[in-house]
């Protein structure tokens, strides 16, 4: 049953005109024009992140995700070293973190939708945007591994910008907490001004949701800038293994996951952009239209339990699968058993990416596999010092290995000397030293 109220009113919570009322859906569903269908938009939104039935229970999955690599694989959610920076997340695990804690809190500000309690202005505007700034905080914390990943590589492993630590630790900090300072700010603010001043109040709001707008373009952007630097680093990196192998697909499997996550993010902020500038500049005209209130209720209700169901589906790449396609390739072209020898530096300690625990993500496959290459040689040593290698590419490329690691027949190596390990251990201590 619908509610009326004076003729005319412009408040926070609902437009009435004519005694038809229609609800600002952020801050109540009751008692308007709309209330059974913005009822079953918010119990699907309940369902969404609470059980997320159609979503393969996505919020179960993000915690049995979280308690997994917690637990189970020992993974932290922050590295502490003050050296390389204060920020140091684990950008995945972080981020599973921030996204179950936002349709946490969803669905519970969904609840107190539907079943009307705790009617406070205030409370209300400040809980509507209060989830969603743990997604951002999410979508921050993966764009500040990125940043300290950058921070970490060396130069001669990559080419042009790289940011400091501090400058990570500056960026990471300004788009962690921003958010949560100065739009909370706008939106404690609009919900105290709504008793009194509803003009106020709804200038408050659309102050609120064009500094929201300028945070989803900043994000978006870093994310896009910063993930493309990092992956472009990370090919040039993977040029340094063989085209096979659990550490070539380890790191692989890394920067599938980046773009992955990196595309997903994007999509995200650009729809809340999108979203927010639009009630923003015309939030009178989406409450009087049923359609418009419909659609930017859905939208904003669904967006991130599905955005949160396909980056978990992201973390499901795995090295092996990356293996098995190289494997059916080399099948494919007949060169299963060649290895190349060129391009995989010789390895005189076990890096990391040797473990038996192989993980393809950003923080530990292509992080430790970037890091870990500081102490190889570079790439154009192996490519240039004939004293060290003298024989020639094309040679290197087409020998053939047997399991044991000894060429499968000695007329290959006809008249080559090899290197003594005293000469590769000098030559890589002095490599090192210039590292």
């Amino acid at each position: 049953m619908v509610e009326t109220y004076q003729n005319n009113s412009w408040d926070l919570d609902r437009i009435c005109i004519d005694n038809v009322c229609h609800c600002d859906w952020r801050i109540t569903i009751t008692g308007c024009a709309e209330e059974r269908q913005l009822r079953i938009i918010n119990t699907i939104c309940i369902v969404l992140s609470a059980v997320a039935q159609k979503l393969k229970f996505a919020r179960f999955v993000a915690l049995i995700l979280i308690l997994h690599r917690t637990l189970v694989r020992g993974h932290r959610i922050f590295d502490i070293d003050i050296r390389k920076g204060c920020f140091r997340p684990k950008p995945i695990d972080s981020m599973l973190v921030m996204l179950f804690i936002l349709n946490l809190l969803r669905m519970i500000y969904c609840i107190i939708l539907a079943t009307d309690v705790s009617k406070s202005l205030i409370f209300r505007s400040f809980m509507f945007d209060f989830p969603l700034q743990w997604g951002y905080a999410g979508a921050a914390l993966y764009l500040t591994g990125i940043l300290q990943t950058l921070a970490d590589s060396h130069k001669t492993i990559s080419s042009g910008w790289l940011p400091s630590p501090r400058a990570a630790d500056i960026v990471s900090a300004v788009l962690l907490f921003l958010p949560f300072i100065l739009n909370n700010i706008f939106s404690i603010t609009a919900g105290a001004l709504a008793y009194n001043n509803p003009h106020g109040a709804e200038i408050m709001t659309r102050l609120l949701y064009t500094v929201w707008f300028f945070h989803c373009i900043f994000l978006c952007t870093a994310v896009t800038f910063a993930g493309t630097r990092l992956t472009r680093i990370l090919n040039e990196h993977l040029e340094n293994f063989s085209s096979f192998g659990e550490r070539y697909n380890a790191v692989k499997a890394g920067i599938l996951k980046i773009h992955a996550v990196m595309i997903l993010l994007a999509l995200y902020m650009i729809f809340l952009a999108v979203a927010v500038v639009i009630y923003g500049f015309f939030r009178n005209a989406v409450i009087l239209s049923l359609p418009a209130t419909l659609i930017m209720a859905s939208s904003w209700n669904f967006v991130s339990p599905i955005a949160t169901f396909f980056i978990e589906v992201s973390m499901v790449i795995r090295p092996s699968m990356v293996e098995k396609g190289s494997s059916v390739q080399k099948s494919n072209d007949g060169t299963s058993d060649v290895y190349d020898l060129q391009t995989q530096p010789p390895s005189f300690t076990k890096s990391p990416m040797h473990r038996s625990n192989i993980q393809g993500t950003l923080s530990h496959n292509a992080f430790d596999g970037l890091k870990s290459n500081q102490i190889f040689l570079p790439q154009s040593y192996y490519q240039t010092d004939s004293d060290v290698f003298p024989i020639e590419r094309r040679d290197i490329a087409t020998m053939r290995i047997a399991g044991s690691g000894l060429p499968v027949a000695d007329s290959q190596l006809t008249n080559v000397q090899w290197p003594s390990t005293a000469v590769l251990n000098q030559k890589r201590a002095s490599q090192v030293q210039l590292l």
